[in-house]
């Protein structure tokens, strides 16, 4: 048994790893103590600090309505979670190298969730 500030894991042996712990109390104040702060509709979040579904929907949740993605894959999942539409939140690529092979990818996950940019202009 692994024990920490109160938190304790019964099997850490039995964990494949790398694994993502969570102590679901602790996740739950930290997000609602952020939009506490400053309001979850001011709240840029960035996926690429958990990579998770399940984060991105006690966000959501929460009131969180901007999320900021590196890769399609992290805009998919942001999409799948039930990302707010656009009228309430926003969705920010940071895809390094945004090209025209990546543009069929994009559009497949974003569709109609999609909102018009001077990169998208170009490359549709």
């Amino acid at each position: 048994m692994i024990t920490f500030q109160g938190y304790s894991v019964a099997h850490p042996d039995a964990l494949e790893t790398p694994a993502m712990l969570l102590f679901q109390d602790r996740l739950e104040h930290n997000i609602r103590s952020a939009c506490e702060m400053v309001g979850g509709q001011n709240l840029m979040a960035h996926v690429k600090t958990h990579k998770s579904e399940a984060i991105t929907r006690k966000q959501i949740e929460a009131g969180i309505h901007g999320f900021k993605c590196a890769t399609l894959n992290e805009l998919a999942m942001v999409l799948k979670a039930g990302r707010p539409t656009r009228t309430r939140g926003s969705l920010r690529s940071s895809v390094p190298r945004f090209t025209s092979r990546c543009w069929p990818r994009w559009q497949g996950a974003a569709g109609s969730r999609c909102e018009p940019c001077s990169t998208c202009e170009r490359l549709g």
